[in-house]
């Protein structure tokens, strides 16, 4: 089973999850040291990675990205996509951008979820990377899949809801993570049935940003 995070293994977990959401929604957030807020993050995955993209990074709209952002971190992403183009084209595209002091981070999901198959294919590539990127002294995060506002063309939120378990109990020890889902319970503000406002996205992308970092704080004794 993967790692739970430190914020989610202490009795006091759903609180600090509120702190640090609030810590979101209205930066600057909580103090770092510099060792802790230096680490770069690699984010890989589909259209809601896009809008992170474009609204954390304050980078133009896009449907596509394959780059480096005016904060250091890398983004390969691609609107409409799932776990068969990350494993062709978006994990190798990133790969060599994760190194020591980096956090990966996938953020992808909801595309797959009509597909039984999906779920092993995720698993089995984020636990590879993982295990990987690890020696190299990186740590990986994967984000839980956010719900969308109405099912449409097969796509519902019991499906997402069973994926995010399934995810949950199946990724390795070797990757975090981060629930998004339940801080962010009744706050989505959507675009449409899929995709988010850009204050949600910033939400969202300074929500993942503080838990990577605290999570290396806590973790490697880089607190103040």
């Amino acid at each position: 089973m993967k790692r739970q995070g430190w914020w989610k293994s202490r009795k006091w977990g759903k609180g600090l999850c509120a702190v640090l959401l609030a810590a979101a929604l209205c930066l600057p957030a909580l103090p770092l040291r510099a060792e802790a807020a230096a680490r770069k993050t690699v984010f890989i995955g589909d259209s809601r990675t896009v809008g992170c993209y474009i609204a954390g990074a304050g980078a133009c709209a896009a449907s596509s990205v394959s780059a480096t952002d005016r904060n250091g971190d890398f983004w390969s992403a691609k609107s409409g996509q799932g776990v068969d183009w990350a494993a062709s084209y978006g994990v190798p595209a990133a790969d060599s951008h994760v190194g020591s002091g980096t956090d990966a981070v996938f953020l992808f999901g909801v595309n797959d979820t009509y597909s039984l198959s999906g779920l092993q294919k995720t698993v089995n590539l984020v636990n590879k990377k993982a295990a990987a990127w690890k020696e190299r002294g990186a740590r990986t995060f994967f984000v839980s899949i956010l719900p969308i506002r109405s099912s449409e063309n097969g796509f519902t939120n019991a499906k997402i809801d069973a994926w995010n378990s399934y995810l949950q109990e199946n990724l390795s020890e070797d990757v975090y993570w981060i629930d998004v889902a339940t801080p962010t319970r009744g706050i989505l503000q959507y675009a449409d049935n899929f995709h988010f406002q850009y204050t949600t996205y910033q939400m969202i992308y300074q929500y993942i940003k503080i838990v990577t970092q605290y999570t290396a704080a806590v973790e490697d004794g880089d607190t103040d």
